[in-house]
């Protein structure tokens, strides 16, 4: 869908026309686009909440699978590319794989990881399952 290597948009009608199962939005600070979805530290989980369920307000959306099930997810966009990337695989395995995958808590290990390894608490929110 998007050629190996670039970076790109996935058109609304892919999305639509797929009709995915799951949806991982991710988000981080966005000091240029303070509509788009923020994560990380200093961000709380209501405003992100706010955010993910705002994708079933849009033309088509509360008709894909995903929504209609609860499955819109956020998860802090620098996760893919830090040391800390372990979290976000866990989290989405224990949503694809969920009998396979009990017992693993993502955000216990990223808080665990934060006390062991990093200078800074582990506060805000970064990985989350929007509430409808």
């Amino acid at each position: 869908m998007i050629k190996a290597g670039k970076n790109g948009t996935l058109t609304v009608e892919k999305v639509l026309y797929s009709n995915p199962e799951y949806i991982f939005i991710t988000g981080s600070h966005w000091v240029k686009n303070p509509e788009a979805l923020s994560m990380g530290y200093g961000i709380n989980q209501y405003d992100v909440n706010n955010v993910l369920i705002s994708y079933k307000k849009r033309l088509g959306w509360s008709d894909i699978s995903a929504l209609k099930s609860g499955q819109i997810y956020g998860m802090h966009h620098g996760l893919a590319r830090s040391l800390m990337d372990f979290s976000a695989i866990q989290f989405m395995a224990t949503k694809f794989y969920p009998d396979e995958m009990q017992g693993i808590n993502p955000e216990a290990n990223l808080i665990e990881f934060h006390e062991k390894f990093l200078p800074v608490n582990y506060q805000g929110t970064w990985l989350f399952k929007a509430q409808f």
